[in-house]
């Protein structure tokens, strides 16, 4: 019974932060969360620009 306790207040700490984090982001401000952005190849002048897929994601 203690263990489910313990597993619902550790899960009900990580919802909090989590809405917290959402807030934050939908207010423009700055958060902890990691963001993955794609490196894509640069633009040399003098070559076409490559097109945009959604597999680049």
């Amino acid at each position: 019974m203690d263990e489910a306790r313990l597993d619902g207040s550790v899960l009900g700490d990580l919802l909090i932060e989590a809405l917290e984090e959402a807030v934050a982001h939908a207010r423009g401000e700055p958060t902890g969360a990691r963001v993955r952005r794609v490196e894509r190849p640069r633009h040399r002048p003098g070559t076409k620009i490559p097109p945009f897929s959604p597999g680049d994601r």
